[in-house]
């Protein structure tokens, strides 16, 4: 009797999965997924965020995005969030989520994007929201965000960010 109990209990547990599955493509990353473009983007890792490194100059933060590629139905970014500090008095942390078609003959071309910014100082994670946005299935996804250099010592920083795909 206990056996079949765990065997139906372990069905119902695969059931369930199966079905949240397919309700939406979501994933979450943490910060230290990003990074800067080129050496003069001084973004340094510590303890999985993202942070700007300089004091005299703001730094852009590139946070890749895992795309389904071959599902030609899975036309919309549903959502996506990014998670950062504002630690900067006088300039706001602003992020964009774009998407990208990367085959184009100048190395890329935004397609459709969305931005967001902070709205001043932050002692605490604020989190940054993007709505639903059309995506081809040719194009790759990412989030780039530029951060205020460091102020009194203290570092704007991406804590984490997520996107689900319909």
């Amino acid at each position: 009797m206990k056996g079949a109990l765990r065997i139906l209990a372990a069905a119902a547990g695969l059931a369930l999965s199966a079905q949240t599955a397919t309700a939406g493509d979501g994933k979450r990353y943490t910060g230290a997924s990003c990074r800067g473009s080129t050496a003069a983007d001084d973004i340094g890792i510590w303890w999985g965020r993202a942070y700007n490194h300089s004091s005299t100059r703001q730094a852009t933060a590139y946070c890749a995005v895992v795309r389904e590629k071959g599902d030609v139905g899975n036309d919309w970014i549903e959502k996506a969030d990014i998670d950062v500090y504002d630690r900067n008095s006088t300039s706001d942390v602003t992020c964009t989520l774009a998407a990208v078609n990367p085959s184009s003959a100048d190395g890329g071309i935004m397609l459709t994007y969305q931005r967001r910014s902070t709205a001043g100082y932050s002692p605490g994670t604020v989190r940054l929201r993007f709505g639903r946005m059309k995506a081809y299935p040719w194009e790759g996804h990412l989030i780039y965000c530029s951060l205020p250099p460091r102020q009194a010592g203290v570092a704007s920083e991406i804590t984490g960010y997520g996107v689900v795909e319909e």
